[in-house]
């Protein structure tokens, strides 16, 4: 949080408007951390452990459900993946890459964002074409929320 090179100036406002909110659940929009060009880490993480702590207030008394920005894939999405507890998604994969879930009468659909130039993996435009159909079709499901980086 305020980093010499300006680029964080609103973070603490947003975390206490956060806090201030005191919702139930918190989607996370990826980017969460900069380790490779914050110099006040050696590692991702040490860059990850920070963002924890920061965002405290809020994340010690609600749900954190992530989608992964370019920052945690090139960084190692092993680091972030071990510290959620995420739904199975494409092909069952339990990574929180491609992943969707319900809460009362709204389906959540998490979408990655791409790690390379060339787009998102096989089978993903599949994949959130097929839960954006099962949402529509399934009389339960009023919202359907898709959220990426």
């Amino acid at each position: 949080i305020g980093r010499d090179d300006g680029l964080t100036n609103a973070t603490k406002r947003v975390i206490s408007l956060i806090s201030d909110m005191d919702p139930l659940m918190v989607l996370l929009g990826g980017d969460m951390a900069y380790s490779d060009n914050d110099h006040r880490f050696s590692n991702s993480e040490d860059g990850i452990d920070f963002f924890f702590q920061e965002i405290q207030t809020f994340a010690r008394k609600t749900v954190l459900m992530p989608t992964y920005g370019n920052h945690e894939r090139y960084e190692g999405i092993e680091s972030w993946k071990q510290r959620f507890a995420l739904p199975k998604g494409l092909d069952g994969d339990d990574t929180g890459v491609f992943y969707s879930f319900t809460v009362g009468s709204v389906r959540f659909v998490s979408i990655a964002g791409p790690k390379c130039k060339n787009g998102l993996v096989d089978g993903s435009i599949d994949w959130i074409k097929d839960e954006l159909v099962a949402a529509q079709n399934d009389p339960n499901i009023k919202w359907t929320i898709p959220y990426f980086h």
